[in-house]
């Protein structure tokens, strides 16, 4: 009998460093730093990107399949429904009451719809080949994007801008339209952008020291 509870495949491995990416990018974003969480979340959504693609190449019993769910929706919530938020309230004035609303309904809509389609799984009821709504790793895609530009602007407009980002992307979540879900090379192309990105901006700052 084991000793430690939990499973602990590759891909568990895979979804636990995708979820530590984003509670250092929380620490980071705490402590002031305005880049290396946004970082941190690029790389956060590549582990999540693969994570499943790799659950799927082994052997696993149901139990360690449930587990394997379970932990990704988990690791999803902190990493792209609570994350986004701490660094975001970071950069923003005090008293930004209509952000903060924002935001809430935004993390509220990410919760429901991993709980929605968690449900789905375990009934056997989930939809292949695409999604229904935005899958919330969406956020590891298009917020740096947003929040990088808003950062080259020292952050002007940035309380309206993140409001209604925050709830565009809320409704995305729980709206019922159909996205096709990308293939390996898909997501192998997003995640070198995502490098790209990363690379991109630390050259900015250093050679042009902004």
């Amino acid at each position: 009998m084991k000793k430690i509870i939990g499973y602990y495949r590759d891909c568990d491995f895979l979804t636990m460093t995708g979820t530590s990416m984003a509670l250092l990018g929380i620490v980071f974003a705490i402590n002031g730093n305005k880049l290396l969480p946004i970082f941190c979340l690029i790389l956060s959504g590549i582990c999540d990107a693969f994570d499943g693609k790799l659950a799927r190449r082994r052997e696993s019993t149901k139990e360690q399949n449930v587990y394997g769910v379970q932990l990704d929706s988990l690791s999803d919530l902190i990493s792209f429904g609570v994350f986004p938020l701490v660094l975001t309230i970071t950069c923003l004035p005090k008293n930004c009451y209509l952000a903060w609303v924002a935001m809430i309904f935004y993390s509220l809509c990410g919760m429901i719809r991993l709980a929605y389609f968690n449900t789905l799984d375990i009934c056997n009821k989930s939809e292949k080949g695409y999604f229904i709504g935005a899958p919330i790793t969406t956020i590891s895609i298009i917020y740096p994007i947003v929040y990088l530009i808003c950062f080259f602007n020292k952050f002007e407009h940035f309380p309206i801008i993140s409001s209604l980002f925050f709830v565009i992307v809320g409704i995305s979540f729980i709206y019922r339209i159909k996205i096709k879900k990308l293939d390996d090379k898909g997501k192998v192309i997003l995640s070198v952008l995502g490098i790209l990105l990363i690379i991109a901006v630390l050259a900015k700052i250093i050679f042009f020291k902004f």
